[in-house]
């Protein structure tokens, strides 16, 4: 019954959203509030379940062989609630990054980059945050405003130069991510798991 349930639900969500997206498109949905997208890794990447639900996100996703203790970097979807909406709404929300970073990050650069738009038809902004030297990291922000939230795909390097070595790969994550229009209130805070296309973490034996 679960399962058929879980069939249902993800048939729901694709086909209220764009005509060319597909089940195989993704291989994690998050739902927050009115809110709901999916993600999937992307080549050479693999998806780690435990990590994510460890720190209380959906998907965490890092290069194929490592760990997630001990990846080099790291993307992971999230969401966040603007303290001001319409064109104000992602520079309230950069304002409240660079004040959670100021204490621990006295050298903090903020860099806005060119917008990135998808083949989904998702235009980010797209802010760097170079916050080291560690044990501070080198991050990257795309911010997508959808609904009275915002989309958020956070990438996470340890060092400036891995930052640089994988920075590609945060652009191919962007095309990864597919809003949905469908309303999943009553399972907000939920994730669901396509099992069948995810390239999961192998190196703890766990799904």
């Amino acid at each position: 019954m679960k399962n058929i349930f879980f069939v249902l639900l993800l048939f729901c969500i694709i086909a209220h959203s764009a005509p060319q997206n597909k089940i195989e498109d993704i291989d994690a949905i998050t739902i927050n509030g009115d809110i709901t997208f999916g993600t999937k890794a992307i080549n050479g990447w693999i998806l780690d379940k435990n990590a994510a639900q460890g720190l209380g996100t959906c998907a965490i996703y890092y290069p194929n062989g490592e760990t997630f203790n001990g990846s080099p970097v790291v993307v992971y979807p999230t969401t966040a609630v603007p303290d001001l909406q319409g064109d104000k709404a992602i520079e309230s929300l950069v304002e409240r990054s660079k004040k959670m970073f100021a204490p621990r990050a006295p050298k903090l650069k903020v860099i806005k980059q060119k917008d990135y738009k998808s083949k989904h038809d998702v235009t980010f902004q797209i802010y760097y945050f170079m916050n080291g030297p560690r044990p501070n990291n080198f991050e990257a922000l795309a911010y997508y405003p959808y609904k009275n939230t915002v989309i958020l795909l956070v990438y996470s390097a340890q060092t400036k130069e891995n930052f640089d070595k994988y920075i590609k790969s945060f652009n191919e994550f962007m095309e990864s991510v597919i809003p949905y229009s469908t309303n999943m209130n009553m399972l907000s805070g939920r994730c669901l798991y396509p099992e069948k296309n995810q390239n999961v973490n192998k190196n703890t034996g766990k799904k």
